[in-house]
């Protein structure tokens, strides 16, 4: 994202109004000149980077752990989708980690080569200005500008790529959500129907059996009663029921295997369902937190930048400047820069190491 050079104007004057007050200088100066000052300063940075370094860290894996569920949902094209945006992801935090380089070789220098030398700017005003603009000139402060707008933009668009997809997929996830539905429902309907005609031939078999367990122990000779009692049950010779039964029998294993069948398939629907509930969990979080790393991520990756420009800015009006009192807070707002840079230093520092120690950004 490119620095607003409006409101940074706007911003420094106000600045500049405060700095140009003798009490307001000589307090920095003391501040500017404590090292205990110094290194609190620096280390607030740290903190924070570390913090920010540890989520970027975090938030890496959390794509994992997406994929990971994205792969249990029936279509492989989400999970190949949403690797494509962990990978930008992974991408933006390269360019950030390769554009530390830079800054740290550039903002270097302007400590050393120009804040650390600024006893004799206000005696020597015009050379102060030509030692600025000289190091302002330099390439690295075009490489360090186009860099950070470059990976803020990546970051922008990696935000932007997570919600477009969370958006998609919540869509995706309604419509098959409607169809394992509909496709529960339906097998739901098969298995009554199969325990509906399991009960009718269990009860037939019931049936056959006591048929048979009624002319049990009767003389074969009574034959006349025998048939009798088979009649009753519509059967017309015990071989017969035999038969039925045996067939019975076979047919309630048949029902019983298609039973077992749908069985499967509903709980393959549910499973697949429960896949995709568990997949769209993760995104509903997960696509928060990518949002908000993405901002704080953006924002730090400009950084560079701003420090880059604060000091255009500065030059500005040291070109306009005339009295003491304005040089002399001019030259104390560039100490102020110089304890900003170097804090600015130590954090990427410290986050570029995080980074590289993870293993996921080499």
């Amino acid at each position: 994202m490119e620095p607003d050079l409006i409101k940074l104007k706007a911003s420094l004057a106000k600045v500049q109004a405060a700095l140009g007050r003798e009490e307001v200088v000589n307090y920095l100066r003391v501040q500017l000149a404590d090292p205990a000052v110094v290194a609190k300063i620096a280390n607030l940075r740290i903190d924070d980077t570390t913090k920010l370094a540890n989520d970027t860290v975090s938030t890496c894996h959390s794509f994992d752990d997406a994929t990971v569920k994205l792969q249990q949902v029936e279509d492989q094209q989400w999970a190949s989708d949403w690797k494509n945006i962990r990978q930008a992801f992974v991408n933006a935090t390269k360019q950030a980690i390769a554009l530390e380089v830079i800054g740290n070789s550039f903002f270097s220098d302007f400590n050393s080569k120009v804040v650390d030398n600024l006893d004799w700017a206000e005696e020597n005003w015009e050379a102060a200005i030509q030692l600025i603009k000289e190091f302002i000139e330099k390439p690295d402060g075009d490489r360090l500008d186009s860099g950070s707008q470059d990976v803020s933009q990546a970051y922008t668009d990696n935000r932007r790529l997570v919600t477009e997809f969370k958006g998609t997929f919540s869509s995706f996830v309604l419509t098959l959500s409607v169809q394992y539905d509909q496709s529960l429902a339906e097998l739901q309907g098969d298995i009554t129907a199969l325990n509906a005609e399991l009960a009718r031939y269990q009860s037939l078999a019931a049936e056959i059996e006591r048929a048979l367990w009624e002319i049990a122990g009767i003389p074969w000779w009574m034959t006349w009663l025998i048939s009798e009692i088979l009649e009753l049950f519509g059967i017309t010779s015990a071989e017969e029921a035999r038969k039925m039964l045996d067939l019975n029998y076979a047919q309630q294993q048949a029902i019983k295997a298609k039973q077992d069948a749908v069985r499967l398939q509903e709980a393959e629907v549910q499973a697949r369902r429960a896949a995709l509930e568990s997949a769209q969990s993760t995104l509903l979080y997960l696509t928060d937190d990518v949002a908000d790393i993405d901002g704080r991520l953006n924002e730090f990756a400009s950084e560079w930048a701003q420090q880059h420009h604060d000091i255009i800015l500065v030059l500005e009006l040291m070109q306009a400047a005339s009295d003491s009192a304005t040089k002399r807070a001019l030259i104390t707002r560039l100490k102020l820069l110089g304890s900003s840079v170097d804090a600015l230093l130590s954090a990427m520092q410290t986050y570029v190491q995080i980074l590289k120690e993870s293993g996921l950004f080499n």
